[in-house]
Order: C-alpha cells, then sequence, then structure tokens
C-alpha cells in the first residue's frame, strides 16, 4: 500500500490554481483582499476562500491555497491532501480525499478482492464490503454521506473494449470477460504532474499481447482534491500495414445510489456530442432522491467521441461510436446503460494514438474537463503551457534554466544534464559535479574525481575519492592514508617496494628462504609462514618432500596431501596409509575390496548408501531397517511392523512404511456350517408342528428339534453371520426384543419380516479413515417365524431367514474375503424356547435359550458350527406403555477372518412400545437399541444399533409393522441404515389357565 500526504501543492507561485480549485489571476491590491477574501465566496481574485483571512488553515490569509491542502468548497475549511493506493491479487485500489476506484485485473473497474479497511466499499448486499468499483464523496462530507458504489450492485455491468477491423475484443466486470490480456504495474503517489502542477494517485496497465494487431495502454489517475477519474489510453498498431477505422469504447450500467435509496433507476442525458461548434461529448447519469442527487458522467474533449445510452451490457466499440440501437441524443429515464466511444480513421503501421477521457462524479463537469485540457499529454494543462503541442516544453518552474518538460513530461527533478544528480540542471548548477568544488575553479567541473587541487602536497588530486578530501585523495593501496604516489610501501606488507616484486598485492614480495614458497604468502613478510604446509611441519608444501608426513614420499604418493591415502604395496586392496601412517601390515578391513579399508571408506559394502546413513553397513543387500527388529527392509515382509504384511499393504493402497495404518474388518469367521437342507428340514418340521399344535404332543417337537440339531456341518469361506436384526417370534415380542410374556396353551402366531441392510461389513483403513472394499454393500433378508404357547408359562418359536448378499470382491486383499459379487440362502434357523417365571403387577420375568443352527455359512450369511444365546427377560407395563429389555450371552466356536477374531459376546436389547391411537387395532410406536460386547473378539468395533418402527392391528388377528434404524458404532454387522415391514397373524381365544 503507498499512501501520500502531500506537503507542497507544486511551485510556489500565485498565478495558478491548486487541486480542486477555481484558476485566477492574482490579488494586486489591498483592496481586492479587504472586499472579497475571508467572504466564503471564490472571487475572481482568489484560488480558495474558507470564510476567514487567517493563513495556516489551507487556504491563506491572500486567499491562496496553501501546500499540502486541497479546498474543494467555498465557506467550508480545507482539507489535508490525502492520496493512497493499494495492489493486491491483481486488483489494484486508489483513492484521494473525494473518490475511492477499485480495479479488476482486466482494467475494468470492480476488484477482485475487498479494499483494505477504513475505504468506502458499498455493493451487493448479498456480500457487503467484499468489492470496490468506484464511490465520490464531491459533497465532502467526510465519507458520512457520499455516493456509489455507482454501478456494483444487482448485476454489475462495467466494459471497455475495441473494435479492428470489424472484431472486436472486450474486457468487463461481469463474468469478470477478459479477452485482452494484460496487467497492472505498481500503483503510485505523484506529488505533482497529475493534472498539471496537481498531483494525485495513478497506475498504468498494459496488454500482455496485442489484439487484432493493437496493444493497449491504459493510465488510471485521480487528481488531488478532485471528484473525477481521469483515464488516457494509447493504441499502437504493432503490425506492419496501416490500420483504418479503430474503435475504442466503455459502457457502465449507472445505479447510482441504489444502495443508499433501493432504485436501480437513473436519468441518462446526451448532453453534447462533437460537431462544428464544439468538441465536447458528455453524457450523464443523475438521480434524485429527495435533496440529495447523484451524478456520473463520461465526458471527453475529443472530436472522435461520442456517447450514447440505453441497453445494458453494451458491446461493440463501433456499434457504440454508430450509435446503432443506442440513443445518440435526448433524454431517457430508466435503468439502462451509457457509453463512450472513440473512432480512429487511420493508425499507422508501427504508430500510436492517445487519448483523454473522465468519468466524471460531480454536477459540473468543468474541473474534469480542465485536466483533459493537454493537447501534447506533458503533464502541464494548455493554459500553463507555452507551447500546448509540444511535449517537450512547458516551462521552468524550478528556475534551474532547463525546461520541466525536456523528458517530455512534466518532471522539474529530472529536467535537463544533471552530473551530480541534485535536482539541478548543470546549466543552473555552481558545482556541476558535486565534488564540493566551485566549477570556476575545477579543472574538470564534471568530473567528480579530478579537481586539479592537491593541498596536501602527496602527488594526489585532492578529489580523487569523488569529492575534496586531502585524506582520501588518491590510490591507497594499504588505506594507510598515504596515496600510493607517496607512500614506501604501497601494500603493507613489510617489504619496501623497492624490494617487493608486486608492491600493490600483500601475498607477494619475495623468496628469501629457498623453499620456493613467497614470504609474504600470509599477507605479511614472515618466510617461517609463507604457503601451504599440509603437515605443519615448518615447511611449505612446494618445498616439503612428504606433504602429508604419513612416511611415503610425495613421489611415490597415491595423494601426498591425505596422510590416509598413499598407495597398496601388499596387494590386500587396502591403503597402507589407512591408519594415518605407512603400515602396510595393519591396514584394515575391507568388506567391499574397493581398494579402501572399511575405516576410510564412506561405503563399506558398496551398497551406494552412505555408512551414516546405512543400517547395516556390512551388508549390500540391505541398508533400511523401518521398524528397528534387526531385519532389513528387503528381507522383512512386514517393514513397519504394524502387523499386515507389506504385499497386503501394496493391495489395499497404503503405506507399508507407516506404521500407524491398521486394517479394520467389521466381520468374521471360518469354521464347518451345516447343511442347508437340515435347517429347512427344521423349518418345515416346525412349521407342521405349529400348525397341527392343537392335535400333537410337545414331546414330538422336542424329537424334531434334537434330531435336526445332530445334522453334519461342512467347511465354507465367509461364514460369519453379519445379519444383528433378527426378528423375535413370541407373540408378545417387539421387534428384536423378546417379551417375558407368552401367549395361551396353544395359542400360536405366524409372521413374515422384510428387510434390508445398507453397508454391514467392509474393510476400513486408519488413520486415513478410508474404506477400501465392501464385503457386503447390500443385505436383503425375508425372515419366517412363528410361536406358540404351552401350559400358559412355556413358549416355542422359530424363525428362519432367507437374505441376499452383493459385495466388492477382496480375494486379492485375503482370499477368504470373498470374490464378491451377489450371493442367496438360509441364514441361522433359529429355535427359541421360552419361560415365564414371574408376573406381578404390571412386571414380568422370564429366560430364554435361542438355539441357532447352522445355515449357508458362506458369503456372509450365516456362521458356522451351532451356537446358543441363553439370555433373561424382563419387562414393565404401565396401562398401555411397555418397556422390555434382555441380557444375555452368545456362545459360539470361535471363527476368524484375515485379522478379526470373533467368539463369546455380551448381548444387550432395550425396547419401548407405547400407543398412538386407541380402540380394538391401535397404532403403536415401537423404539429398539441392541447391541453386544465381545468377551473374546479382536479386529472390530461392537455391534450398536437403533430401530424405530410402528404397529398397525389390521384386524383382531392380523397386524403390520414397518420401520427403520441406523448403525450407532462400526461394529461388524452394524449398517449405515436399515428399513424392514413385516406382517403378523396371531390367534386370539381365550389362554388355558396355568398349572
Amino acid at each position: 500500500m503507498s499512501t501520500l500526504l502531500l506537503s507542497a501543492c507544486g511551485p510556489a507561485s500565485s498565478d495558478f490554481a491548486e487541486a480542486g480549485s477555481v484558476q485566477g489571476p492574482e490579488l494586486t491590491t489591498r483592496e481586492d483582499f479587504l472586499t472579497s477574501c475571508g467572504d466564503g465566496t471564490v472571487g475572481s481574485m482568489e484560488s480558495c476562500d474558507d470564510g476567514n483571512a487567517t493563513s495556516g488553515d489551507g487556504c491563506s490569509s491572500s486567499c491562496a491555497v496553501e501546500p499540502g491542502y486541497v479546498c474543494r468548497i467555498a465557506g467550508r475549511a480545507c482539507l489535508p491532501r490525502a492520496c493512497e493506493t493499494f495492489d493486491s491479487g491483481g486488483s489494484t485500489f486508489l483513492r484521494n480525499n473525494f473518490v475511492e476506484i477499485g480495479l479488476n485485473p482486466n482494467a475494468a473497474f470492480g476488484s477482485q478482492v475487498a479494499p483494505p479497511a477504513g475505504w468506502h466499499p458499498r455493493a451487493n448486499a448479498s456480500a457487503p464490503g467484499t468489492e470496490l468499483g468506484f464511490v465520490s464523496d464531491a459533497e465532502s462530507t467526510g465519507w458520512t454521506n457520499y455516493h456509489g458504489d455507482f454501478f456494483t450492485p444487482g448485476s454489475p455491468e462495467e466494459t471497455w473494449g475495441i473494435t479492428v477491423n470489424g472484431t472486436s475484443y472486450h474486457n468487463s466486470r461481469s463474468g469478470p470477460l477478459t479477452e485482452i490480456a494484460g496487467s497492472f504495474g505498481a500503483s503510485s503517489c505523484v506529488a505533482v504532474g497529475a493534472c498539471g502542477y496537481r498531483g494525485g494517485a495513478s497506475v498504468n496497465w498494459t496488454s500482455s499481447s496485442p489484439v487484432g494487431g493493437v496493444s493497449v495502454k491504459k493510465s488510471y489517475t485521480i487528481v488531488d482534491g478532485g471528484a473525477f477519474i481521469r483515464i488516457k489510453v494509447t493504441l499502437t498498431n504493432t503490425t506492419g500495414s496501416d490500420l483504418s477505422n479503430v474503435y475504442y469504447m466503455r459502457s457502465v450500467d449507472p445505479d447510482n445510489d441504489q444502495t443508499r435509496f433501493g432504485s436501480y433507476v437513473t436519468t441518462n442525458t446526451i448532453v453534447s456530442q462533437p460537431g462544428d461548434s464544439s468538441s465536447i461529448a458528455q453524457v450523464t447519469a443523475s438521480q434524485t432522491n429527495g435533496l440529495v442527487v447523484s451524478n456520473l458522467a463520461y465526458v471527453a474533449d475529443d472530436a472522435r467521441a461520442r456517447v450514447t445510452h440505453g441497453g445494458f451490457a453494451v458491446r461493440g466499440a463501433d456499434t457504440v461510436w454508430n450509435g446503432t440501437g443506442l440513443n445518440t441524443s435526448g433524454s431517457v429515464t430508466a435503468d439502462q446503460a451509457m457509453s463512450i466511444a472513440f473512432k480512429f480513421a487511420s493508425i499507422p503501421a508501427g504508430g500510436t494514438v492517445s487519448f483523454l477521457y473522465a468519468i466524471n462524479l460531480e454536477p459540473s463537469a468543468s474541473d474534469a474537463l480542465a485536466c483533459l485540457d493537454d493537447t501534447d499529454s506533458d503533464g502541464v494543462l494548455d493554459p500553463n503551457d507555452p507551447q500546448p503541442n509540444n511535449p517537450g516544453i512547458c516551462g521552468d518552474s524550478d528556475a534551474d534554466s532547463c525546461d520541466d518538460c525536456s523528458e517530455s513530461t512534466y518532471n522539474p527533478a529530472a529536467d535537463g544534464t544533471d552530473s551530480d544528480s541534485d535536482g539541478q540542471c548543470d546549466l543552473g548548477d555552481a558545482d556541476d559535479d558535486g565534488d564540493g568544488v566551485l566549477d570556476v575553479d575545477d579543472r574538470e567541473p564534471t568530473n567528480r574525481l579530478v579537481c586539479g587541487l592537491d593541498g596536501d602536497g602527496d602527488t594526489c588530486d585532492d578529489c580523487g575519492s569523488g569529492t575534496r578530501n586531502a585524506a582520501a585523495d588518491g590510490a591507497d593501496t594499504d588505506a594507510d592514508g598515504q596515496c600510493d604516489a607517496g607512500d614506501a610501501d604501497d601494500d603493507n606488507d613489510g617489504a619496501l617496494d623497492a624490494a617487493d616484486s608486486d608492491d600493490a598485492n600483500p601475498n607477494v614480495c619475495s623468496d628469501t628462504d629457498d623453499d620456493t614458497c613467497e614470504d609474504c604468502g600470509s599477507g605479511s613478510y614472515n618466510p617461517s609462514e609463507d604457503g601451504l604446509d599440509t603437515d605443519a611441519d615448518g615447511r611449505c608444501d612446494a618445498g616439503d618432500t612428504d606433504d602429508d608426513n604419513d612416511g611415503v614420499m610425495d613421489s611415490d604418493d597415491s595423494d601426498k596431501t591425505d596422510p590416509w591415502l598413499c598407495g597398496d604395496s601388499d596387494g590386500d586392496t587396502c591403503n597402507d596409509c589407512a591408519a594415518g601412517r605407512f603400515h602396510p601390515e595393519a591396514d584394515g578391513l575391507d568388506t567391499d575390496r574397493d581398494g579402501l579399508c572399511d575405516a576410510g571408506d564412506g561405503d563399506d559394502d558398496n551398497d551406494q548408501v552412505a555408512d551414516a546413513d546405512d543400517a547395516f553397513s556390512l551388508d549390500p543387500n540391505e541398508s533400511v531397517d523401518t521398524d528397528g527388529d534387526g531385519q532389513g527392509n528387503n528381507a522383512d515382509t512386514d517393514d513397519d511392523a504394524d502387523g499386515l504384511d507389506d504385499s497386503l499393504e501394496a493391495r489395499l493402497g497404503t503405506n507399508p512404511l507407516d506404521g500407524t495404518t491398521r486394517v479394520q474388518i467389521n466381520g468374521g469367521g471360518c469354521s464347518s456350517t451345516g447343511s442347508p437342507s437340515a435347517t429347512w428340514s427344521l423349518f418345515l418340521t416346525v412349521m407342521g408342528l405349529l400348525w397341527h399344535s392343537r392335535r400333537r404332543h410337545t414331546r414330538r417337537i422336542q424329537t424334531a428339534i434334537l434330531a435336526v440339531a445332530a445334522l453334519p456341518s461342512v467347511a465354507s469361506a465367509q461364514s460369519l453371520d453379519v445379519q444383528n436384526f433378527k426378528p423375535a417370534p413370541g407373540a408378545h415380542d417387539l421387534q428384536v426384543v423378546q417379551s417375558p410374556r407368552v401367549a395361551g396353551h396353544l395359542q400360536w402366531n405366524a409372521g413374515l419380516m422384510l428387510q434390508y441392510a445398507h453397508d454391514p461389513l467392509h474393510i476400513g483403513v486408519t488413520p486415513e479413515n478410508r474404506v477400501t472394499h465392501r464385503l457386503v454393500n447390500s443385505l436383503y433378508t425375508a425372515d419366517f417365524y412363528g410361536a406358540v404357547g404351552l401350559f400358559g408359562r412355556f413358549e416355542l418359536g422359530i424363525s428362519v431367514p432367507v437374505s441376499l448378499t452383493s459385495g466388492d470382491d477382496a480375494s486379492a486383499i485375503h482370499p477368504e474375503l470373498g470374490s464378491g459379487g451377489t450371493h442367496g440362502g438360509l441364514g441361522h434357523v433359529r429355535v427359541v424356547p421360552k419361560a415365564l417365571l414371574l408376573e406381578r403387577n404390571g412386571f414380568s420375568l422370564g429366560a430364554s435359550v435361542p438355539v441357532l443352527l447352522p445355515g449357508t455359512a458362506s458369503h456372509y450369511l450365516a456362521s458356522a458350527g451351532l451356537a446358543v444365546q441363553p439370555s433373561l427377560l424382563g419387562e414393565w407395563r404401565y396401562r398401555w406403555v411397555r418397556v422390555s429389555g434382555n441380557l444375555g450371552v452368545h456362545l459360539r466356536p470361535e471363527a476368524k477372518l484375515a485379522n478379526f477374531t470373533v467368539g463369546h459376546e455380551l448381548l444387550y436389547k432395550l425396547g419401548l412400545e407405547a400407543p398412538l391411537s386407541c380402540g380394538a387395532n391401535p397404532l403403536r410406536l415401537q423404539g429398539t437399541l441392541f447391541g453386544t460386547r465381545a468377551l473374546s473378539r479382536t479386529g472390530a468395533a461392537h455391534p450398536l444399533e437403533a430401530t424405530v418402527g410402528l404397529h398397525h392391528g389390521l384386524t383382531r388377528q392380523w397386524g403390520l409393522s414397518v420401520g427403520a434404524g441406523m448403525g450407532l458404532g462400526d461394529g461388524y454387522g452394524t449398517p449405515a441404515y436399515r428399513m424392514f415391514a413385516g406382517l403378523s397373524w396371531t390367534e386370539r381365544t381365550e389362554a388355558a389357565s396355568r398349572p
């Protein structure tokens, strides 16, 4: 960010006006001041009038603007002149006392980033403060009641572009659209030259490549004290041929004070078009809200310009200039755009055209037009320019005898040859070279190193250092204060110049001890330390026959400067000097037989890994031991000791060198399974017994169960039961929760439950928390169940599940995990004997011992072997509300799948039922929570699941249930979600009395 509080208004003369002030002639008489200055009105002889005749407040006692101030409104206090710029993310921001603008990276208005704190953006209500187009405080309210943002509310539309050979190119805030690539340079504040002698904030934008053979340069300036934006455009023909009919345009959809008063409508008026009597093109958009009037205008003093209003997203510079479909005169009150365009009949090959226009943000355009009145674009307005058509001449405001525009732009600080860069050109400078000697006494007035004086008589010019200084007046090699011409030992090495072979080099002088080394090799005359002495024996290497003092003459030494290397005279592949001295009998082990004994070998086993980094420096096949188990990674099948084989981690896509990796399988088991035909036989047997229960003896039922349970089983893979939702078969049971109550003697019930579970089993990888394979992606189950009451104290139930699973192929990870696909079969057939132990005052207590018979023990349809689930049952009832709970254990053979083991478990279930309606066939709300805790299991979390559903009595016997559930953890068999629906039939007769 660049911030400038200017301390000067420009040249301190009274014959021109300052920023935002009306220029007038100089006051000449005391009567002029007495009759006008201080009356709050800017008279013809004044440049400001703040209502008093006191100096030091910005407007002097003679009503002239004082340096560092802007005096915009007559009768009000002047303000310290402010200028600030900020560049961020390709966008640029400029502001003065009365205008703030934000520019898009494509040179349209409308920043892509928010302005700095303390600025005044006012854009869309959905994103306030995130964008700045342009705003104005032309009335100088201290930014309490300012205008704008002038176009960013609603759907911002602000566009510029060119048309070449009938093809148009545009850059727009809308989108944003960028068809002319380019970028901004660094923005800055200038003290003068922004508009004549006025300063301001400015930034340049340059296209990065031509479009249609035309490159574009744009300069945006907000002038001190002004309420307008001055834009200078330069178009350059980069082709080798003349270009005809090149157009430039800019368009905006004005919103003025919409953010303050809510209306997008403005009154758009063509004030003037260039013609015979005027070259001014001006279109305005005004908006009146009570006493508040806001103004926006395009204005140019250029016969090549045209203005229009109409449309919204106006495109095509030729369309605007020709007024095609747009208004070129008159006034319209509507929500529509206004535009300005320029036409250039011809731009010669390699030639350029430049032009100026302004965006005016106050009722009068006089100040903006004044800053466009610069024919030669040298920064000095035509009324103050002695040659307004010559950019190289504009005057000499600093009286240094050089024209301020000698570099074709107003810059008094760089207006001619200035040998000493002191701000004065040589023509007006008494000491051109700044060496402290006036030109009249200086033998070479433009050479600061020569002045022709030798005040100290040391034969060196007193200006030899660049300024007159007899103590530092010439070459002084040893910096002893004497120039070399008068110094007997120029290099101060202790050897006089007469005896010094190189009197400008302190390291070279002689060899008095004949050891072939320079006596001054140390920088000072010292024969005992006169060169490199590798073995520090007092003789420089050049005269030493054994430079490294290893006992081997240099002529026979393979490396005469390394005492550890000299040769291998005994042919044992180890260097004879491996111990630092010649000793062939003890020259060290050479593991890799590379001619270097290990003591001097940085890579003993020659495996291209330095010994310092090699965990096995004597084993060429190993160098890294990630887990520190003493076994190298090449031989180690589990490099990071995370319990996962490296080949398995490669298939899982995990890092075999990251010991934090863990793989979890939510399920498991591999053992023998029962024959599916046995469970079907049991189902048919028990269902037959239930159907004929009134005519059969209970002992026959028991005999059938024992017979089926004794059937043999066979081995199969993926023998893990992931179906945790097992409907309880009893007449009073609640979803999966058993009630201790039983049906009356020989009363029976039957039902069908259909359910779907999503993702009950998968392979997960931590710490990435990533699922690699869904072993069971979908699980569909149909449960056929029924029960019969016995003697009013007992109940015998059965449930036969038929399931369909689908999952991913994980056989590449482990053969036991299966090849995926869709599979169906029989789940665990459950025989559920239950006894009512106690029933008193709404509380019931019972016990059950469900027996799980083998099913299709593959594809995760059922576990292998026989299992039992002895459980304690309880229930409490109050009126029509009941709470049921089960606590038991699941006893089964231990099973293992990959690294996941399942064994005995603690079971718990909780159910709640409450009526939603009364009557003979009520609607009941049911909810359950059920899960297990491992008594012996590794590799997976504990299953936990909750369901909620509705049960509706369709008739006295028939009932319908629907519900859904979700897993509350990631234990095996716990799905992401579950849905179920069931139909049940219950015999309703008077129960036999209990014995």
